[in-house]
Parts: C-alpha cells; sequence; structure tokens
C-alpha cells in the first residue's frame, strides 16, 4: 500500500534520518573500537597467562596442579601433538567468531590450550559500553523530539496555506491570519493575508456586479435566451419565460419558437401566431460572442405594430370616409325626394301590374341606395358605444333570432360549441349585435356547398397582460377568401360579391376596436374560413 505523506512527514523523515543515522553510526564504531581494543587486550593477557601456566607446569613436572584460573571465564587443556596442529611456532593464539585460544607448546611435546568464550566479552563489553548507549538512546530520542518540533514549526504555516487555498478552490472565501514570524514563511503567511484581503474585495465587488447584472437581464423589458456553443438553450429571463409558455409558432416556417431562436440567423422582425390564433410580431436580435455562446433578444411590437397599422389604415381612409360622408349627406335628399315623389306617382298612376312592377323595382333600389349611405355614414362617423355589462352569449342568441328562416329556407346546420365559463364583460350590445349580424351574413352568403354548416365555439383565455378573455369563433365551410385578397378584406369598399358594397368587414372591425376587442380571420379559399373575436371578460357579480 502506498502511503501518501503530507509537507511535515516530507519534512520530518528526512530530518530524522540524517540526525539519528550518524549517531546510530558512531554507536556501531563505537562498540566495534571497544571490542576491537578488548579483543587485542584479552589476547595479550592470555598470553601472558599461557606462559605463566608453561612455567608452572614444567616446574610441576608436567601437571597442571598449583595452576588457578577461573574456570566459569576459561578453559585449559592439554592436548598431544598429534591432536593439535596449531600455526608455525611453538606458541601463539587463534581468534575466532566465538572463541579466543591461546597454546603453548612443552617440553614433552605436548600443547597447552587456553580458551575464552566471547559471550562472556560481550556482556563485558555491554557493561562497560552502557552509558555510551544510554547517551546515544537519549540523543536519538532528544534530536527526534527537536526535529519533531522544528518540522511542526515549518509545516504549520505551509499547512495553513495549504488549507486556505483549498477553501478558496471550493470557493469559501476566509481571511488569512496575520503571522508574528520574522522569517521567509511570515514574510509569505503576510503576502498571502494582503492577496486574500484583495480577492475577498474584488470577490465582493464581481458578485455585486453579477447581481446587478441579473436582476437588469431578469428585469428586462425584453426577452433574452442564452444558446451555448452546441445550439442549447440553456437560460432564459422572466420575459423569456413567458413567451415560451405561449406556444407560439412562427407563421411562415410552422417552426415552434424554440426551434426558430436556435435557427434564426438574420435580425429582423418575425411574426409569431399563439395557440388563439393570435398574431404577434417580435423583434428579433442574434448576438455571437465568441467562447461564450449566442444571446437571442426578443422586442414584442407586437402593440406598435397594430397602432402602425391602425395609423396607416386611418391615414388612407380618412379623405375617403370624409368625402364619403359629405356625399351620403348630398345624396340622401334627393334620395328621400325621389322616394317621395315615385309614392305620390305610385298613387297617382298605379293600378296595372306592370306598373306595380315598376313602381316596386325602384322603390326597392332607392331603398338599397339609402341602406347604403346609411352604411357610409355608420363606417365615417360610427356612434360612440354605451358600454353596459352585458352577456356575449344572449346577445348573441338575439341575432341569431333574426336569422331562423333564412338558414331554414338554406339548410344551414348551427353547431354551438359553449366551453366559456365567463361571459359577462362591458361593451356596446347594439354594436355586438351588428357585428354579429354582419359576420353571419358574410358566412352565409359565402355558403356554396350542399351542405352548410356554420359552427360558433366559445372559450375563455388569459393574455400575457394578465386579463381574462372570451374568444368567439365563427367558423362556415363557404367557398373561403382568395389567399391574394386577405390583406384587404378590411378595406372600404372591398368585396367579392356583386351585389356587395364592401363595408361590412370595415364596420365590423371598427366596432370590434371601439368595444376593445381583436378580430382575427383565417381562410382557406374553397373550404370555409374561420372569424375569430376576442373580447375582454369580467366576474359574475
Amino acid at each position: 500500500m502506498k502511503i501518501k505523506l503530507d509537507i511535515e512527514n516530507k519534512i520530518l523523515f528526512p530530518l530524522l534520518v540524517l540526525v539519528i543515522m550518524p549517531i546510530i553510526a558512531l554507536g556501531i564504531t563505537s562498540y566495534y573500537s571497544a571490542y576491537q581494543m578488548l579483543s587485542e587486550r584479552q589476547v595479550i593477557h592470555m598470553d601472558e597467562m599461557m606462559e605463566n601456566i608453561k612455567v608452572i607446569y614444567e616446574q610441576n613436572e608436567g601437571s597442571l596442579q598449583g595452576i588457578s584460573i577461573d574456570e566459569d571465564i576459561y578453559e585449559i587443556s592439554i592436548l598431544l601433538g598429534m591432536e593439535f596442529s596449531p600455526g608455525e611456532g611453538g606458541r601463539g593464539h587463534v581468534v575466532t567468531d566465538d572463541q579466543i585460544i591461546s597454546y603453548g607448546k612443552t617440553q614433552g611435546n605436548e600443547y597447552i590450550v587456553l580458551k575464552y568464550d566471547k559471550n562472556i566479552f560481550s556482556r563485558e563489553l555491554f557493561y562497560f559500553q552502557k552509558n555510551s548507549i544510554l547517551i546515544a538512546i537519549v540523543s536519538m530520542l532528544a534530536a527526534a523530539q527537536i526535529i519533531i518540533v522544528l518540522a511542526f514549526n515549518i509545516s504549520k504555516p505551509i499547512k495553513k496555506l495549504t488549507k486556505t487555498c483549498k477553501e478558496i478552490e471550493e470557493g469559501r472565501y476566509i481571511t488569512f491570519e496575520k503571522s508574528h514570524r520574522n522569517d521567509e514563511l511570515g514574510l509569505l503567511a503576510n503576502s498571502f493575508n494582503k492577496m486574500m484581503n484583495t480577492i475577498n474585495t474584488k470577490t465582493e465587488k464581481i458578485e455585486y456586479l453579477r447581481d446587478i447584472n441579473e436582476k437588469i437581464i431578469e428585469d428586462a423589458p425584453i426577452a433574452l435566451f442564452l444558446i451555448d456553443g452546441s445550439n442549447q438553450m440553456y437560460k432564459h429571463n422572466k420575459i423569456g419565460e413567458d413567451f415560451m409558455s405561449l406556444d407560439l409558432v412562427e407563421k411562415k416556417t410552422s417552426r415552434s419558437l424554440e426551434e426558430f431562436i436556435k435557427t434564426v440567423d438574420e435580425n429582423d422582425v418575425y411574426v409569431f401566431e399563439d395557440s388563439d390564433g393570435n398574431d404577434l410580431y417580435l423583434d428579433m436580435a442574434r448576438t455571437v460572442i465568441p467562447n461564450f455562446g449566442t444571446i437571442v433578444s426578443i422586442y414584442d411590437i407586437t402593440k406598435r405594430k397594430e397602432m402602425e397599422s391602425k395609423m396607416d389604415h386611418m391615414n388612407k381612409l380618412s379623405s375617403l370616409g370624409n368625402i364619403a360622408a359629405s356625399l351620403a349627406h348630398e345624396i340622401r335628399n334627393p334620395l328621400s325626394g325621389i322616394r317621395a315623389g315615385m309614392q305620390v306617382l305610385h298613387k297617382r298612376y298605379g293600378g296595372d301590374e306592370s306598373s306595380e312592377e315598376i313602381y316596386d323595382t325602384l322603390i326597392g333600389e332607392v331603398d338599397r341606395l339609402n341602406y347604403l349611405i346609411n352604411d357610409i355614414l355608420n363606417y365615417s362617423k360610427p356612434g360612440k358605444p354605451m358600454k353596459l355589462k352585458c352577456n356575449y352569449k344572449e346577445v348573441l342568441e338575439s341575432s341569431f333570432d333574426l336569422y331562423k328562416d333564412s338558414m331554414a329556407s338554406m339548410n344551414v346546420k348551427l353547431e354551438i360549441d359553449d366551453n366559456a365559463e365567463m361571459v359577462m364583460g362591458y361593451c356596446d350590445p347594439n354594436q355586438l349585435k351588428q357585428i354579429f349580424i354582419n359576420i353571419v351574413t358574410n358566412a352565409l352568403n359565402a355558403m356554396d356547398k350542399d351542405e352548410k354548416k356554420l359552427k360558433v365555439s366559445f372559450s375563455n383565455s388569459k393574455g400575457t397582460d394578465g386579463n381574462k378573455y372570451i374568444k368567439i369563433v365563427f367558423t362556415d365551410n363557404g367557398r373561403g377568401i382568395k389567399k391574394e385578397d386577405m390583406d384587404k378584406i378590411f378595406d372600404p369598399f372591398f368585396t367579392s360579391y356583386k351585389k356587395g358594397v364592401g363595408l361590412g368587414l370595415s364596420v365590423v372591425s371598427k366596432l370590434v376596436s371601439e368595444n376593445n376587442g381583436k378580430i382575427a380571420i383565417k381562410s382557406i379559399h374553397g373550404k370555409g374560413t374561420d372569424v375569430k373575436l376576442r373580447f375582454e371578460v369580467t366576474e359574475d357579480e
């Protein structure tokens, strides 16, 4: 198993080795020197003893009696020449690992052999060297203690620096304590302390600026989306979240808002449609930031576009409306005189069938002209709405009462799909009724199929402004509107009917606007038309 050493041990172990090893080496050298010195002294002592033993042995005529030696330490024996093979000469000594042997040759060709056991010698040597060994052990312990204190004193500030750096790495910013050391480590600690204070100050400023930037982005009046290098959306602000919840679809490509944001490459105004069929004009700008990603900003200019469209429409038709109103007033008086004159002539000269038919035709045409003039006057100068709290569904039902006979004769199948819980709002009931009548009239005039269907749907929705609305959708299966005519359907005097005047939808658009509503028309030529109305509703009291 691999042991991971910290800075303290990396300092401690080498110092211990550097200090203790010389002490051990010195102790071993001292012990060995003493061992060698005592061994040599023992050899000399045994040689001297051997000379004395030989003299006594010769005096006793070959007997060892009277020779006094310490038998616990020395062993003496007499060997014949054939039993002992010493080196050259008649006397000498032999030193082995276990023994020291001293010998001498007698006159009788015998050898006196004196042996000394080195184990006794080692014990004696330890006895004489015990103080030196004790001093060496005490010296090693003292050196180890000094080295431990020294290593701790050196490693403590380094370990503290390391711990602080790790806490910084983990995102915790602390203040490093000032050091009172006067060496390089103290200088390093104090420099690190100043650096930490600088880092903490800069970090507080960065966090403050970050909070401000996040607050600005979150509360910005435009939607902001952040896209990474993999073209994945990873962040958006509150308005961006509101846009994503609307399930918007780009009208030209039918792509969702999220898909369109990832692929948009031109800064332009794009038209999106929400789930209720309302058009939203979004001004998109895409900014690529190297090594960061892409920022897509979206500004909703729907209201501005609507205002511009209304202003343009009003500017274009202002002159025409004034002229039409003036002409209507001028024509209205002669028409009244013509009608009155026709009635007088009818009473004076009428009677036969041909005259009756002519009079009826002339009076009918005069009435049609008068109806046209009334439409022109309603368009040019509609009356101000008298808003009351009314039930949108009840107003529509009263409008359908006018078409019971017509729808029955045309075999029109009427379907009502009521999913609205809130149907009360403030509007002008008479103007609202006129709106419904014009829409239903256009639907019936457009039906040219054998199976004629008209569907009316009620539902509630909540707008981006937080208000609640009722959505009324008229769906017919008539001939529909040509694609090239869609931009002109609200223009006055534009019509695709031979007998039409072209003021119906113009009047409807104006009345819807007067009652704070919105109108949108979708149509597929040959299949049918959807007319969508939206009005604000209130809680029932």
